[in-house]
């Protein structure tokens, strides 16, 4: 039996959302007196150094042939194989946008559960697992029968790692995947913006902005704050702002320290997507509106008068 921690990297670089899973294991692993493993995909060889320092007893460097972005049951049949050989019992990774499909379809190679968005827990007796529930509204709590389970982490959810060298670094070589109709054709890069799920600071716009045209004095706030940049639906679906920018139940989830929530009226589909975030700060001219139910802080009033005001008091 083992605990182990699965990531994908960005150009070879551990991201936030890996960073917190890798945490969340080794706490996991500490209290349960288990062997702890972090398999690293798509590592960079001129890395390795940094690679052995993540806190896991070993750490396994996936092979340079495992299958490209969207094979997802090729990478299944790679993950299937390392899980049975390293005789792992507990699986989690992060919410990496693929890792959802890729874990599921792993977990159904091995007839064995899967749980998504999980805040804390990995389902025993002792350490009951807890997931958001309708739409973050309520809590849920589970415990799983047997031993294999593959856990999902919640954006935002878990904790930083201890750094630790671990005492074997190795590669992981399957040649046994199985082969896919999917092709990837076309990738549509987004530039160096850091994504949502992993940004500590989001400032976000709704249809109070009135327009893409006053979306400048938007990003010089995000700017002055080291913010990345959001919106609601409507806004995405008006195109005043691109779909990868779209928070809420049927876009981003998001689990930021701040959100910032500008025009924003803040219905239960938004709300879900935010419901993470430690602290929302809504701006809105409607007093009614419900983002201030959820809100930590509030401004009522017009945005072309309260924001101008936030970046002059800023410089």
């Amino acid at each position: 039996m083992a605990v182990l921690c699965y990531i994908e990297t960005r150009n070879g670089e551990i991201t936030q959302g890996a960073s917190l899973a890798i945490g969340f294991s080794q706490q996991v692993a500490l209290q349960k007196g288990l062997p702890f493993m972090v398999a690293v995909a798509g590592a960079n060889d001129e890395m390795k150094n940094s690679y052995q320092n993540l806190g896991a007893e070993t750490v396994i460097l996936i092979d340079k042939d495992f299958p490209a972005d969207f094979q997802i049951a090729a990478r299944a049949a790679w993950l299937k194989n390392l899980t049975s050989e390293k005789s792992v019992s507990i699986f989690i990774t992060d919410s990496a946008t693929e890792n959802s499909a890729v874990v599921a379809y792993t977990a159904g190679l091995l007839s064995a559960p899967v749980f998504t968005g999980v805040t804390q827990g990995v389902g025993f007796d002792d350490s009951a697992l807890s997931r958001n529930i309708y739409s973050g509204k309520l809590k849920g709590g589970y415990v799983i029968d047997g031993q294999l389970r593959f856990i999902v982490l919640a954006p935002g959810a878990g904790t930083l790692f201890e750094p630790k060298m671990c005492d074997k670094l190795e590669s992981y070589i399957f040649s046994g995947g199985i082969s896919s109709n999917i092709q990837l054709l076309e990738v549509n890069e987004i530039g160096d913006t850091l994504p949502l799920t992993e940004a500590r600071r989001i400032v976000s716009g709704g249809r109070g902005m009135r327009g893409p045209e006053n979306w400048g004095a938007l990003e010089e706030f995000a700017k002055r704050i080291g913010a990345a940049t959001a919106c609601s639906r409507p806004v995405s679906d008006e195109g005043w702002r691109p779909h990868h920018e779209h928070v809420g139940q049927t876009g981003k989830i998001v689990a930021p320290e701040l959100y910032v929530a500008l025009g924003i009226s803040g219905a239960i589909q938004h709300l879900a997507g935010i419901s993470g975030s430690k602290v929302i700060v809504a701006i809105n001219k409607d007093p009614e509106a419900p983002i201030f139910e959820a809100a930590d802080y509030g401004i009522i009033g017009d945005l072309q008068q309260v924001l101008p005001k936030l970046i002059e008091a800023l410089d």
